[in-house]
């Protein structure tokens, strides 16, 4: 299957999944930065990791789903 076959509703469940584990990940560093008594740093510290989470996930969802398609 061709990334232009992709269906649609793929992309808004990939793009879903990609926002939802990004603030997922960021509110957990945030928590677990919060409890270990960390001193103030740039909200980015957090914000860098969250987003590579999410797009790690996000396209391991679309990997799984190119490869279910091709098969």
């Amino acid at each position: 299957m061709s990334r232009r076959a992709y269906p649609v509703h793929n992309w808004w469940a990939e793009i879903a999944i990609g926002v939802a584990v990004s603030v997922v990940a960021t509110l957990m560093l945030i928590t677990l930065w919060a409890s270990s008594g960390g001193e103030s740093v740039n909200l980015l510290f957090f914000l860098v990791p969250g987003i590579a989470f999410g797009a790690r996930a996000a396209n391991q969802y679309r990997n799984r789903h190119l490869a279910r398609a091709a098969a």
